[in-house]
């Protein structure tokens, strides 16, 4: 084996290395923040032996999230979640017609009923009948 080889595979097992150390960047709430820092608090206090900080407590919380991460807690952060606009745009992308009970609604919103929609309608019908005649 030659050097060159030697040190082609030291770089592979750096890089190697490097990817399992691989760093992300999450963005969290003034609240959520003060939380990480009372973590950060509770853990330090009287501990000499070493060094713990937020992303040690950040790290050590994702980790363990999924044993206690419910179904529940799944449904909860979907409706806190939860964009009208988002479903509106699904719907207008995805299906050809508006669900009946929401086509209902929004007429009801703007205060058009199916009678103010038939009378439209055939109101329409008269005067194109009485102009093309």
């Amino acid at each position: 084996m030659t050097i060159e080889n030697k040190n082609t595979e030291n770089k592979k097992s750096k890089k190697e290395k490097s990817e399992d150390q691989e760093q992300h960047r999450v963005v969290i709430s003034k609240d959520g923040n003060m939380a990480l820092e009372e973590a950060v608090a509770r853990c330090t206090s009287d501990f000499k032996l070493g060094a713990i900080s937020k992303s040690d407590i950040a790290n050590y919380i994702f980790l363990n999230l999924t044993k206690v991460f419910s179904d529940s807690d799944v449904k909860a952060l979907r409706a806190a979640h939860f964009d009208e606009k988002k479903v509106l745009g699904s719907i207008l992308r995805n299906d050809d017609d508006l669900p009946e009970e929401l086509r209902k609604a929004i007429r009801a919103h703007y205060g058009i009923g199916e009678r103010e929609k038939k009378r439209t309608a055939k109101q329409s019908d008269d005067s194109l009948n009485r102009n093309g005649s």
